[in-house]
């Protein structure tokens, strides 16, 4: 036993002096491939511009005689880290620094191709002896080390974790030209690929992989065959392609998260959106508060200086760091000086979903949005006798303008059908939607038209439809929004909306105690610490 110790720890030495001597000989051969350029330039640039040579030295000298030596400015003493910048391999600036890296990477293939031991050891080892000081050569060890026992791997920087002694799981994201065959044709032919597209579509279509999603690869060492692939195709829900047995399976699993509550609350002094910007929140999250109140409020033309909001919204992490938002379980928004209430609980008419309801049980969700597109302001207002700005005659105007950035996304207001998606005269792209009771929206001057919006197509109440643009008879980036009712057009400002069903009375036992709840968590009685998100409202999101 004893004996079996010592030869552990001497072969622990002996890798260590020999990672030592290969970075030393990287580090040598840097530093003389920096000095052979070096010099190659110099002796370009003596040969280019002598005259240019022959100035600088004259002013040079010039300088040195007009400057006191007492106040000569020290040059700072860099050696220690112009050291450690080499050994890191960070200066890829320079000329050479490409084949310098060619020749590191060659060289390191070498060494880790003769170490011995499991995949943990070595890869542990040379983690943990290189991380503190040499983090890019670190990334350079993990990723040869991955290409070297995994050639099939695509090339890409990966986060690794090894499971056991032959499990590695490669973690990335997507990039620019990332593809299912580019990211598993070394294992893959590419008419099985295809099937494994065909076995997703019912579940998500793998032809177009979103930029920037992560995605990872678990590889069983032993005959480098890959075990699982998965791909996080939104923020909720992963893509799972997995060996069973001789085949592969394609599933689909709800992303797990840890969440944590927080109460947040501001006060408007310009507009809304830079408010929430101000407590440190994400635009995200005032788009989503936004939502909440967007049926009594119209965040284009209602908000003032002064108004006050708080909500009670779960934070997402995910080993440890933030992923954005969950759900907003209570929120409040006095706006010129009127309270607006939210509470979430179970919906009223639709069994395994939330909705939100105010302190009375009455839902907040109405037939028609206020407005179709967040954040923006009125260009001009409904009107029957407006001088038209190109025209330049004075007709009806039907409409209010919201001018916003071209590109900015359009909402359908209500639940409807594509009547016309198409370029129409003067609205140039205009979008139309006939809803329940006899009315119609419309939307133009759009500058295109959202994925699958064509005529005949089913649209849900703030589905995004279109985007802001100036074609047709326009002036500028605006849209044109427009509501009939029975074929006569209406201000959309002043229709009256029904709501959605209020809670039953078998459900305000239950509702009441969960505002109370609420209150208790946003008045400190109760610790933040204590809310439960697996088991608040059925764990239900």
């Amino acid at each position: 036993m004893l004996m079996c110790k010592e030869k552990s720890l001497i072969k622990k030495y002996i890798r260590f002096f020999v990672c030592i001597l290969m970075l030393s000989f990287v580090t040598a051969a840097y530093a003389e491939q920096a000095e052979e350029n070096a010099a190659a330039m110099q002796n370009e640039n003596n040969c280019q511009a002598p005259e240019n040579t022959a100035v600088q030295t004259r002013n040079q000298e010039t300088a040195e005689q007009n400057t006191p030596q007492n106040i000569a400015p020290k040059a700072p003493d860099n050696t220690e880290q112009n050291i450690t910048d080499s050994q890191a391999g960070i200066s890829t600036d320079e000329p050479y620094a490409e084949e310098w890296d060619l020749t590191a990477r060659s060289n390191l293939r070498t060494f880790i191709a003769t170490m011995g031991g499991t995949i943990q050891e070595e890869y542990l080892y040379l983690k943990d002896m290189f991380k503190e000081q040499y983090a890019d050569v670190v990334q350079l060890l993990r990723d040869e080390c991955v290409f070297i026992l995994i050639p099939e791997a695509p090339r890409k920087e990966f986060e690794i974790e090894v499971i056991g002694d032959k499990l590695l799981n490669l973690k990335s994201t997507i990039a620019a030209g990332d593809s299912l065959g580019s990211l598993l044709n070394g294992w893959f032919s590419f008419p099985t690929i295809l099937q494994f597209v065909d076995k997703s579509k019912d579940i998500y279509s793998l032809n177009s992989l979103k930029l920037n999603h992560p995605f990872s690869l678990l590889v069983d060492l032993n005959d480098k065959s890959l075990k699982k692939f998965e791909y996080e195709f939104d923020n909720t829900h992963k893509i799972i392609l997995q060996q069973t047995g001789g085949s592969y399976e394609v599933t689909v699993e709800e992303i797990v998260y840890d969440y944590q509550l927080c109460f947040l609350q501001g006060t408007v002094s310009s507009n809304f959106y830079n408010a929430v910007i101000n407590t440190g929140e994400t635009g995200t999250f005032a788009i989503r508060l936004a939502d909440i109140f967007s049926y009594d409020i119209d965040f284009a033309r209602e908000i003032r200086e002064g108004d006050t909001f708080s909500a009670l919204v779960e934070k997402r992490y995910r080993d440890g760091n933030f992923n954005g938002y969950g759900r907003i379980i209570a929120a409040r928004f006095v706006n010129n000086d009127v309270l607006y209430e939210a509470f979430l609980f179970h919906d009223s008419e639709q069994e395994g979903k939330l909705s939100y309801f105010d302190r009375t049980g009455k839902a907040l969700q109405k037939a028609f949005l206020r407005t179709p597109v967040h954040f923006t302001r009125i260009s001009s207002n409904f009107t029957m006798a407006r001088k038209h700005p190109i025209l330049g005659i004075t007709r009806a105007h039907p409409a209010i303008d919201y001018a916003a950035p071209k590109g900015t996304p359009v909402m359908a207001v209500g639940d409807g059908t594509v009547m016309r998606a198409a370029y129409t005269g003067g609205y140039g792209h205009l979008i139309l939607l006939k809803h329940k009771g006899g009315l119609e929206s419309q939307y133009a001057h759009l500058s295109g038209y959202a994925k699958g919006v064509r005529n005949g197509a089913k649209v849900v109440q703030g589905q995004v439809i279109g985007y802001v643009g100036s074609t047709g008879l326009s002036t500028g980036p605006h849209l044109d929004f427009r509501i009939k009712k029975n074929g006569q057009y209406v201000n959309p400002a002043n229709i009256i909306i029904p709501s959605k069903a209020p809670l039953g009375n078998e459900q305000m036992e239950a509702y009441l105690l969960t505002v109370h709840e609420v209150e208790l968590l946003a008045d400190g009685t109760k610790k933040l610490e204590e809310y439960d998100a697996q088991s608040w409202l059925d764990g239900i999101r």
